[in-house]
C-alpha cells in the first residue's frame, strides 16, 4: 500500500509521515466516541421527589378562574395542604368551599381523579410552574350544571 506524503521533508511531521494521515483521523473519531460515551454515561437527570412538591406547594393561593362554561368565573383564596404520600388537598376549589385530593404526577403536572364531595363531582389536571404557579383545568358538576373550569393559581 503505498502512502501518499503532503511534506518533502518526512522530518517535518515524522509522526503523521510514518503511520499516514488516516492515524489521527480514526484516533479523533475513537476518543469522540469514548468521549460521548461518558457524557451520556453522566448525564443523570433528578428523580421527583413528590414530598419535596407537597412541601413547596403548602400554603395560600390566590385562585382566579380564566373561564367558567355556563357560570360566572370566581376569585377566591385557596388553602393547599399535603395528603398521603403524593396527594395535595385544594381547599375551596372553584370557590365553592370544599377540599378535592390532588395527585402530584411530576414537577409540572397533576391529576384531580374524579370524586364525589358532598353531591358535587370534580374531575380533571393540572400544571405546575415551579412550585408557584398552577393552571387547573377540571369539571365541576353540583347537580344541576356541569361546568368546565380554567384556573389561574398563584402561590401567595
Amino acid at each position: 500500500m503505498k502512502r501518499y506524503t503532503f511534506f518533502k521533508d518526512s522530518s517535518y511531521c515524522p509522526e503523521i509521515m510514518r503511520k499516514g494521515i488516516g492515524y489521527g483521523f480514526k484516533t479523533f473519531i475513537a476518543a469522540f466516541f469514548i468521549l460521548m460515551s461518558m457524557a451520556a454515561v453522566s448525564c443523570t437527570t433528578e428523580s421527583f421527589d413528590p414530598a419535596v412538591a407537597q412541601q413547596q406547594m403548602k400554603g395560600t393561593w390566590k385562585y382566579e378562574e380564566e373561564s367558567a362554561s355556563g357560570g360566572t368565573p370566581q376569585s377566591c383564596q385557596m388553602q393547599v395542604s399535603s395528603e398521603g404520600e403524593s396527594g395535595l388537598k385544594l381547599g375551596n376549589i372553584a370557590c365553592s368551599g370544599l377540599t378535592v385530593i390532588a395527585v402530584i404526577e411530576s414537577e409540572t403536572s397533576l391529576t384531580i381523579p374524579r370524586q364525589t364531595v358532598n353531591g358535587d363531582i370534580f374531575e380533571g389536571s393540572g400544571t405546575i410552574k415551579k412550585y408557584k404557579t398552577m393552571v387547573l383545568n377540571f369539571t365541576y358538576d353540583n347537580g344541576r350544571e356541569k361546568v368546565n373550569i380554567v384556573a389561574n393559581c398563584t402561590k401567595q
